[in-house]
Parts: C-alpha cells; sequence; structure tokens
C-alpha cells in the first residue's frame, strides 16, 4: 500500500456516507482490500469520453464488449453538456478541498441515468481518485502526477506548491479536456 492510501480509504469510505452527493461525481458503494489490492465498487459507467471519440472504442463497443450507442449519446451529451457536466465534477471535488492530479478524457465516465420517463439521457461522472489528495504546503508536497499528454506544466524543480496551485494545474488540464471535446478528439498539444 502507498503512502496516503489509507487517509484515500477513508476519504472514499466518508464520500459512501454522503447522502447528496454531486450527481456528476461517480458514486461509490463499498471497497474491499487485501495485501495487494484495494478494490472499489463503483456505479456502472457506459464508456469514457475518450470512448466517445473513438480512441478507446472498437467500432462502437466499450471495454467489455457492449455496444455503446455514440450518436444517442452524443445527442443526448453535445459538447456544451459534456464540458458543463465534467467542469461541475471537478468543481464538487475542489469544493470537498482535494485537486485530482489524474484528469485525462478517460477518467470522465459516461453513465445512463436510469430513468424510465428518460430511456435516452447520460450524464458526464468524474472518476479515478487513486493519485487525488489534500494539497498541503511542505517540501514533501511538491509531486504532480497525471498520465502522459495530460500534465500541467511543472513548475521548477524544488519549487514548493502553495495549495492554489494544485488547482491550477487540474484547471489547466481541464482547459485541454475542453479542446478535446471541441475538437471531437484531437489533443490541444498534438500527442
Amino acid at each position: 500500500m502507498r503512502d496516503g492510501d489509507l487517509e484515500v480509504i477513508r476519504d472514499l469510505a466518508a464520500l459512501r456516507q454522503r447522502p447528496n452527493l454531486h450527481g456528476n461525481f461517480i458514486r461509490y458503494f463499498a471497497m474491499e482490500e487485501d495485501r495487494d489490492f484495494i478494490y472499489v465498487i463503483t456505479e456502472w459507467c457506459i464508456c469514457s469520453v475518450e470512448d466517445l471519440h473513438g480512441n478507446g472504442c472498437n467500432e462502437g463497443t466499450n471495454w467489455i464488449g457492449e455496444e455503446i450507442f455514440v450518436e444517442k449519446i452524443k445527442k443526448s451529451l453535445g459538447p456544451k453538456q459534456i464540458l458543463w457536466q465534467a467542469t461541475k465534477g471537478l468543481e464538487y471535488l475542489h469544493h470537498l478541498k482535494y485537486v485530482h492530479r489524474n484528469l485525462k478524457p478517460s477518467n470522465f465516465l459516461i453513465a445512463k441515468i436510469s430513468d424510465m420517463d428518460q430511456p435516452d439521457e447520460y450524464k458526464v461522472k468524474l472518476s479515478d481518485f487513486s493519485y487525488s489528495k489534500k494539497p498541503k504546503e511542505s517540501p514533501k508536497d511538491t509531486g504532480q502526477l497525471g498520465s502522459n499528454g495530460w500534465i500541467a506544466p511543472i513548475s521548477e524543480t524544488g519549487t514548493i506548491k502553495a495549495p492554489e496551485d494544485y488547482v491550477a494545474d487540474d484547471v489547466f488540464v481541464l482547459g485541454s479536456f475542453f479542446h478535446y471535446v471541441l475538437t471531437n478528439g484531437l489533443h490541444p498539444f498534438g500527442i
């Protein structure tokens, strides 16, 4: 178990207890752990925003081979709605005083709203909080994490970041995500 995993586990457990969890934030139902892994059970999501743009789909299927009705999802969630809902999910995380530190199109998931009155309605859910943390000002707290191509420009080596700088890093990557969605899957820096 990495340092800090216990804190993340406690925080995820606390999130399960929240009765009015934000609608654009993935819901957690249970956690189990063994000596090698932490298993987290979340609500079911159909695909990711990355899948919608063909960068993870195999001819309209998700990662387990279920058919994804891309056109129905895109009709329900146009670019403006995807961006609005993604931003609201991140805003909620920041409201909880956490930064994500691993934003990318595959971590914005698409869930179908299970309501008989809205058969083709979908919602964007922020997910994958394995690198999330509460930022603190300390010499040990300078690392920015993320995935290749989805990391904010890093300040000088050895520079201690203020907590608001971590939020700025998330916002920078969110801007890159905006470009990705508005250009139908093109990375802003050609990666």
